[in-house]
């Protein structure tokens, strides 16, 4: 019996045993798809789990069809869809009914409205439509064309000035477009009754005893030697001076102690202005007293904030400098914009200087250090717009002259003797320009009456054409000999 039927297993067909064997191995979907005969996917293990019975392939075809075929929109759908549309409808039909409200109803005439827009502005085109090429082209050659001081419209400059911001005008960091309106808002600013200052208003208001001429020409040397040691920006010393005077003028200062606590309090709100980096209480105060303490000089800082309202940044001439020297035509690092940043820190050692304003000390340096180099041009039209349209007459002619005198005095108030400015403008990194011959006073005399007259041709000296011009060996050895103890 079982030989039997081993033998008809045998004989069996060969595709009715692959069909028991693959009968045994587990499905896939196609093949459960293939013997329900239709493509349609079958249900997922987990629905005839749930229901415990397999599944029809009608069912599995009814389960596979999308859920909007499915299921009809009921009746709560259809009055939503209905109660949007109809408020939809009534919105657009108010928003219709209403119109923009007439000028009049502000109180504004409609006149003046139409008046005020521009004539060239062409309102009724659409901004999709693009401009004729008749007008592409002329833009695109105007942008090709280089600015000119006669095709700028925000430019108007007297005839003869030369446009010193024609090259820059391609560059927005260097702020070509409004230069010269920030110089005439300088101008203004330092005529404002809060920034103005005098002898009499520093000086006065302290005790003689105390702070006099001499001490505040101590007291700036310092800030210039910490200005040169700490490798500070010149826009901080003339700040620092500023704030120096500001505060002798607003504050009392009862002891010298209190002095140099204000000259460190203005060096250390100088730097916060004008430097990147800041710089230590430790590093503020060398050079002075030991009783300055760090503590101190915050406390003097605040003191003269509060007395200055905060309005600290009054103009200063370094603000007026960098200008003029430009409209001299001296690159910065020559000679001659060494000379005159000398002068001007020469002039703020002096308390007689802050009888002129700044803009008019920065200009006197800029033509003094042009007459002492006797640089061709002297002072050009370009060069006197660039300094408010001055001529050499009046104010700007005595601050020549008082700049004069002071450079021929030797740096001014003994400040050569102490070596600040000295060290710093009489090595060779400065030209020697602290060794420069000064005019005299009949050659000041001469330029000012040339100048002021308006002419541009060169001046003569009254003392000779070797006077102005070191070119003897023997001399420059001498001047070298002179600048190497300092130096030291």
């Amino acid at each position: 019996m079982r030989m039997g039927q081993a033998q008809g297993k045998a004989g069996a067909p060969q595709h009715d045993v692959q069909q028991e064997q693959s009968s045994n191995q587990p499905r896939t979907r196609q093949q459960r798809r293939k013997d329900l005969g239709s493509d349609k996917p079958t249900a997922c293990p987990s629905q005839r789990a749930r229901t415990g019975k397999a599944v029809s392939s009608k069912a599995v075809a009814s389960t596979s069809k999308p859920f909007a075929a499915q299921s009809q929109p009921s009746a709560t759908r259809e009055a939503f869809h209905d109660l949007s549309n109809s408020i939809q409808t009534k919105v657009s039909a108010k928003c219709d009914q209403l119109s923009p409200p007439e000028p009049a109803a502000f109180g504004v005439n409609e006149n003046a409205l139409v008046s005020i827009l521009p004539p060239a502005v062409d309102c009724g085109r659409k901004r999709s439509q693009p401009p004729p090429a008749a007008t592409r082209s002329k833009k695109r050659q105007r942008c090709s064309e280089p600015p000119t001081a006669t095709s700028s419209p925000l430019l108007s400059l007297p005839p003869g000035v030369v446009d010193i911001d024609a090259g820059d005008r391609r560059d927005a960091q260097l702020c070509a477009e409004y230069n010269e309106t920030r110089m005439a808002w300088l101008r203004a600013q330092e005529r404002l009754e809060r920034f103005r200052l005098s002898p009499e208003a520093v000086l006065g208001r302290q005790d003689p005893a105390v702070i006099g001429a001499e001490e505040r020409a101590l007291l700036v040397d310092w800030l210039a030697g910490r200005a040169r040691d700490c490798r500070l920006h010149d826009a901080t010393l003339h700040r620092a001076v500023s704030l120096l005077d500001r505060g002798l003028a607003a504050v009392r200062v009862a002891t010298a102690l209190e002095g140099e606590t204000l000259a460190a309090a203005a060096l250390h709100a100088a730097v916060k202005l004008e430097e990147v980096e800041g710089l230590a209480l430790r590093d503020v105060r060398r050079g002075l007293h030991t009783d300055c303490l760090p503590a101190a000089i915050v406390a003097m800082e605040a003191r003269l904030a509060a007395a200055l309202a905060f309005a600290l940044h009054a103009p200063t001439p370094h603000c007026f400098l960098l200008r003029a020297l430009k409209a001299a035509g001296a690159a910065p690092g020559s000679r001659a914009a060494l000379l005159a940043t000398y002068l001007a820190e020469l002039a703020v050692h002096s308390a007689h200087t802050l009888r002129f304003e700044p803009s008019t000390v920065a200009a006197a340096a800029v033509a003094l250090s042009v007459a002492t180099l006797r640089r061709p041009g002297g002072w050009s039209p370009t060069l006197a717009h660039a300094c408010g349209g001055a001529a050499l007459e009046g104010a700007l002619a005595a601050a020549v002259a008082h700049l004069a005198a002071l450079q021929r005095a030797g740096c001014g108030a003994g400040v050569r003797a102490r070596g600040a400015l000295w060290r710093r403008y009489g090595c060779a990194e400065s030209m020697h320009v602290a060794a420069v011959v000064a005019l005299g006073e009949e050659e000041v005399a001469a330029f000012l009456a040339k100048s002021g007259r308006g002419g541009r041709r060169s001046w003569g000296r009254a003392g000779g054409g070797a006077r102005w011009r070191m070119r003897s060996t023997r001399r420059r050895r001498a001047i070298e000999r002179c600048c190497a103890p300092c130096a030291r």
